[in-house]
């Protein structure tokens, strides 16, 4: 696959993504010219022009706005949306963190009116811009699979961890070197995002190689885009050489991308904590989170049946490169290339969109009759 390939994907999948994300946004804007109408079941009436302005302040302010903002990144196992539905471990999560809120609140008679209730909403934004955009008031709580080092600390606080003692592995595929220990990874190139734990962990195995007067890892940048997922899938087509993922979701794609390797032993990080972060500023919100997570951490029951649910059993995931899903693509090249050169509109950003509506399946039917 070619580089121009691979960037014209990546923009289509963007596209879809920005109008999956962005149509109730949209559709809220349009409904701002009509008279609002005030009825017991109107409980969501936030100003979206409102939330997306930079915003600081506590969890008080936070209940007077009725919002709280999580900062995440769209991925595949923690935050994605599937036929227009929000969902992802980061996801149910904090629909749970939102409900326990609320029913604080109105014991508390902190809500001014009974029917109206605190929203969190998500705002997808690549990982180098987590903590940027969490210390310009863009977002209150930063939330991704972020692992807690001294340079993060420094930029922010975070919570009680909702997962400890997490490993960081390298990971190759069917194109790698062979690779069995960590002094192997001398004068190796390995795909990494720079904004991520995987980087800090292979600089200090690169001061260590220093000392010792090996070779450096070749540190090659990987897009901030890019999750661990898409870095998987690269990693098993072979595009990539290696590249170093946290061992719960290796263990977990290694079911979806059979020609990863996952190497348990050679190790670029033991015992690091997993947890959100907010603002320096933020003790009340800070204190609420820890009191949730204690309650609903890895080992409690909703953290055991997240884990169970998107970390565990690979059903919901649906592999878009599997044979099956490409022969459905291969049939209908054509009819996309035909229909893109006619209209002109890129004819992989069609592909795209029709995938994620229908899977290509011409038998289905929407609920409004719409078909395949």
């Amino acid at each position: 696959m070619n580089a121009n390939l691979l960037s014209r994907l990546f923009i289509a999948w963007l596209t879809c993504l920005a109008a999956l994300l962005f149509a109730p946004i949209l559709l809220a804007a349009e409904a701002e010219k009509a008279p609002p109408v005030a009825t017991e079941d109107n409980t969501l009436s936030i100003h979206i022009d409102d939330m997306l302005q930079p915003w600081k302040g506590d969890l008080p302010g936070m209940t007077e706005r009725r919002t709280i903002r999580v900062l995440t990144t769209y991925s595949k196992t923690f935050f994605f949306i599937d036929k227009g539905t929000q969902r992802g471990a980061t996801h149910d999560i904090f629909m749970a963190l939102e409900n326990d809120l609320n029913k604080q609140l109105a014991k508390d008679k902190k809500l001014k009116q009974r029917h109206l209730k605190l929203h969190i909403v998500f705002v997808p934004v690549s990982r180098d811009n987590l903590f940027i955009a969490l210390n310009e008031g863009k977002g209150d709580i930063a939330a991704a699979n972020l692992t807690i080092t001294p340079s993060r600390e420094a930029q922010v606080d975070f919570a009680q961890p909702l997962y400890s003692n997490v490993k960081e592995l390298l990971i190759s595929g069917p194109a790698s070197p062979k690779i069995d220990s960590l002094e192997q990874l001398s004068g190796q190139t390995v795909f990494v995002r720079r904004s991520s734990s995987y980087y800090e962990s292979l600089q200090a195995l690169n001061a260590r190689f220093a000392s010792e007067s090996r070779p450096p890892v070749i540190l090659e940048a990987a897009p901030e885009a890019l999750e661990d997922e898409d870095l998987l899938e690269m990693l098993n087509a072979g595009l990539i050489p290696l590249i170093v993922v946290d061992q719960h979701k290796a263990v977990f794609w290694k079911q979806v991308f059979p020609k990863i390797q996952v190497h348990d032993n050679v190790v670029l990080r033991d015992g690091g904590n997993i947890a959100w972060a907010v603002r320096k500023d933020s003790p009340q919100l800070l204190a609420v989170l820890n009191n949730f997570v204690k309650k609903n951490r890895q080992g409690t029951t909703l953290g055991n049946t997240l884990l169970l649910r998107y970390l565990k059993n690979a059903k919901y995931v649906k592999n878009a490169a599997a044979s099956k899903e490409r022969r459905k693509f291969l049939a209908m090249v054509e009819v996309f290339r035909k229909y893109g050169d006619r209209y002109d509109v890129d004819w992989l950003l069609m592909a795209a969109q029709g995938y994620q509506e229908s899977r290509l399946n011409q038998s289905v039917r929407s609920h409004v009759g719409a078909v395949g």
